[in-house]
């Protein structure tokens, strides 16, 4: 069967239809605090049923495509990113929204969102086969290496203070803690509460720490808040496409995030919002002017939107190709194959090119969406901007409730919603790192759980380590990172006693 054949197929009338009722759907699920791609994905299977295996996979990968996409859209505006991965957009997008740049943060966010999704499909396609392989060779050393490399990025994405963002990993990895050992089967920092037996959701927590921190943070500064609304509403709205200057600074980032990305999406379990972070940390070390991240930088929006869009093309690889999900959303499209009888597989792969390459080639067209359609609502996204803040806070913080509350019907977490925005007001307010605490949540589980594993890998030698090339290599880069302030710190007074 033959490119035009599976081009043909994939452009059948309900084939189309079904790839934009996702993208719309999509799109405002991402938007949303709270809700998200998965949970679209998750709330809309049973319409699997009666769908042919072709149109329901058509259909959720253009709800996964969009949602990663435009849960940076409300980041962007109201440092309430509807997402996990779209929490490091926010670190630039909102202080550009600040600065009076909605506009631009938002052609750019959605620009860097299609390259990298479109790069990333491509890529996929062409080099499945290597990425799986290259990701099987993945065990519990190199995870817990990914992690910690991660982990040793936060003095770059953190703060301006390097302690204070290291101290506030060290908080988000204390909370990872809580709940049930899932070695031992001893509960950890529950006090006899039941529900912390479960841990802490990572979904309310960040719900708290960037809408509702950011609503009391707007409330704190509200003559602040007054000068920008009369600001924007004396000032034009001229959105135009990507500028001559913005392309110049960003074309590098969109090559690096979608290679890095699609990478990173092939593994298991790693998924976009790993993939958002390691692209903002690269793009800022990248950076012509790195001292301007976490202020307003153009490059902090394309850095992480064009890594986190990658991922998704990488993580189909696993699960197309193997039958193991790379990340939270395939894990539920995974079910849609079981549904129809079908197991996802090197086999399946072969045998049925009219069922797989479709797929690739309808994430290719919403891509293509992503750059095209959000551009004729920008003007009209950027006008909220304009809604007084005592409405617009209000509302955010009902959304952040019923979000919240969405999740599990539970109270409780409503409660861990307003706890953590009361933390990430006075995190904010002493120039803490929210971003940190998320990141030593996040990944946490991948650092603790890779290294015991590892450890009962190597039989207690921690020298087991260094004789894996990937896992040494990434210990490395993750020293040098760490170290770095330093060095720089050192190599600024040496200079300076010389002169």
């Amino acid at each position: 069967m033959n490119i035009l054949d599976l081009i043909i197929i994939t452009f059948s009338p309900f084939n189309v239809l079904m790839l934009l009722a996702g993208f719309w759907i999509g799109m405002l699920f991402g938007m949303l605090p709270g809700l998200s791609g998965v949970t679209a994905v998750a709330v809309l299977m049973p319409l699997s049923y009666v769908l042919t295996p072709l149109q329901a996979l058509i259909f959720m990968s253009a709800i996964y495509c969009t949602a990663v996409f435009s849960g940076s859209i409300s980041g962007i505006l109201f440092n309430s990113p509807g997402d996990t991965p779209a929490v490091f957009t926010t670190f630039d997008g909102y202080p550009l929204t600040l600065k009076g740049e909605p506009g631009r943060a938002l052609i750019v966010d959605m620009v860097s969102s299609g390259i990298g999704g479109v790069v990333g499909v491509i890529i996929a396609m062409s080099f499945a086969a290597y990425f799986v392989n290259v990701a099987l060779s993945f065990g519990p050393p190199e995870y817990f290496a990914l992690g910690l490399f991660g982990l040793s990025l936060v003095s770059v994405i953190g703060t301006k203070y390097p302690m204070k963002g290291t101290i506030s990993v060290l908080i988000g990895l204390l909370l990872a803690c809580v709940g049930i050992d899932t070695v031992t089967g001893m509960h950890r920092f529950t006090f006899g509460n039941v529900q912390l037996m479960a841990g802490l959701d990572f979904i309310p927590v960040i719900i708290g720490l960037f809408a509702v921190a950011e609503v009391l943070n707007q409330f704190a500064n509200f003559n602040f808040r007054k000068k920008l609304e009369k600001r924007l509403k004396d000032t034009a709205l001229d959105v135009s496409f990507i500028s001559k200057d913005d392309f110049k600074l960003c074309w590098p980032h969109w090559i690096r995030g979608s290679i890095l990305g699609n990478f990173i999406g092939t593994l298991p379990g790693a998924g976009a919002t790993i993939a958002a972070f390691l692209g903002y940390g690269v793009a800022q070390k990248f950076s012509k002017q790195p001292e301007e991240f976490g202020k307003g930088a153009i490059e902090g929006v394309a850095g992480p939107e064009t890594a986190n869009n990658a991922s998704v093309g990488g993580a189909m690889v696993p699960l197309l190709t193997l039958g193991i999900p790379g990340s939270a959303t395939t894990a539920v499209m995974l079910s849609v194959f079981l549904i129809h009888g079908l197991q996802p597989g090197p086999f399946l792969f072969m045998r049925s090119p009219e069922l797989m390459y479709p797929i690739f080639i309808s994430m290719i067209l919403t891509n293509i969406l992503i750059i095209v359609v959000p551009f004729f609502l920008v003007k009209h996204l950027v006008k909220i901007l304009r809604v007084p803040y005592e409405y617009l806070g209000t509302t955010i913080l009902f959304l952040s409730i019923i979000g919240a509350f969405a999740i599990h019907n539970r109270v409780y977490d409503v409660w861990i919603v307003f706890i953590f925005g009361i933390i990430g007001h006075i995190m904010t307010k002493y120039d803490y790192s929210p971003a940190g605490l998320i990141l030593g949540l996040v990944l946490g589980p991948m650092v603790e759980s890779g290294f015991r594993q590892s450890l009962v890998l190597f039989q207690g030698d921690l020298m087991g380590f260094i004789h894996r090339p990937i896992t040494l290599t990434l210990i490395m880069l993750s020293l040098v990172f760490l170290l770095w302030p330093l060095l720089t710190l050192f190599r600024k007074k040496f200079f300076r006693r010389t002169e």
